[in-house]
């Protein structure tokens, strides 16, 4: 039987959609669908008050990343509960790429604590990627008699207990990290925690306590005006922004990390497809010379991670400060 031109197209059509309704029963998206589900916009929710590290990084991406994406992109902040309320405005909201998480180490450290915390940055979510990193650097005062990581800790392994150090408060980056440095090299500090890494960095300036470990971003600008000497960074390799300043493994302590990161997630149920047009797009713009400068300018490092290589080192980092927590008895109040 001869079609007519109408009649070939009406059927091509419902072939065609056949086709799509079947890849949908099957649980896979076509590109079409994913086009026509594409949200208006694209919302980073961060866990924290506007002008935090977190905040200004996210609002640094923001309008590049909203151009290469062809919408519109929102920095929400929504701060409290070591980022669980951001947390779980993400988790609530639509699984179609819309809303995601900006989110920071603390989300992590939280969870080492808790590892039944709701939500679950592993369990609920997916990583988009990690774009930057802000590595923590021991720190003493200008003119502290310890000019090297090896004065230090030789001064506390004499006098144990004697030396304190400051914090933001307990359960942080900085608090585990010293840890971290207590259980590698036997020596025994005194933590004084502070509400807030200002008046921590202030006490080291003044005298009130010996040492800290402070995030770069933090404390950047009392460095390079010499208030602050660094004796060591704790990551895997120098900063580019403190180039003379050795790592903590170059010193022969090994196995002592950490870093405020800041890195996007999307909620689990969101398809695969879409999480992986974010990531392409997140390493687009994280790659412009504009965007690591501004990095650079707030006091962290470049430091892109796809979602699988994000994944790996977050089981990784949670089961560092796991072993550290039980090793040390450490509390979270």
């Amino acid at each position: 039987m001869m079609l007519t031109m109408h009649e070939k197209r009406a059927c091509c059509a419902w072939r065609a959609a056949l086709a799509i309704a079947g890849l949908a029963v099957l649980g896979i998206a076509s590109p079409l669908a994913l086009a026509q589900a594409a949200p208006r916009n694209l919302t980073l929710v961060v866990g924290a008050t506007p002008g935090a590290g977190v905040d200004r990084t996210a609002r640094v991406m923001a309008d590049d990343l909203a151009q290469r994406l062809g919408r519109p992109v929102i920095v929400d902040d929504r701060p409290g509960a070591a980022g669980r309320i951001a947390a779980d405005v993400v988790v609530r909201a639509a699984p179609d790429g819309g809303t995601v998480l900006f989110a920071t180490a603390e989300s992590l450290i939280d969870l080492a604590f808790d590892a039944d915390a709701k939500p679950n940055l592993l369990a609920d979510f997916v990583p988009i990627a990690r774009v930057a990193q802000s590595p923590l650097v021991l720190v003493v005062r200008a003119d502290a008699p310890w000019t090297s990581v090896d004065a230090l800790i030789a001064d506390a392994r004499r006098r144990p207990g004697a030396l304190n150090y400051a914090t933001p408060g307990i359960k942080s980056s900085m608090h585990l990290v010293t840890e971290l440095l207590s259980v590698a090299t036997g020596a025994r500090f005194v933590q004084i925690p502070f509400i807030g890494l200002t008046p921590a960095v202030a006490a080291v300036i003044g005298g009130q306590v010996d040492f800290a470990f402070v995030s770069l971003s933090g404390a950047l600008p009392q460095i390079r005006s010499g208030q602050l000497r660094s004796l060591a960074v704790a990551s895997d390799q120098r900063s580019a922004l403190l180039p003379d300043v050795p790592t903590l493994a170059e010193t022969g302590i090994r196995g002592v990390e950490g870093s405020t990161w800041y890195a996007l997630f999307a909620s689990r149920a969101t398809p695969a497809a879409r999480v992986d047009e974010l990531a392409r797009a997140v390493a687009d713009v994280v790659r412009k010379p504009a965007i690591m400068d501004a990095f650079g300018k707030m006091g962290a490092d470049p430091a892109l991670l796809a979602p699988a290589e994000l994944a790996a080192r977050l089981d990784e980092e949670v089961a560092r400060y796991r072993r550290v927590i039980q090793a040390q008895g450490v509390r979270a109040e």
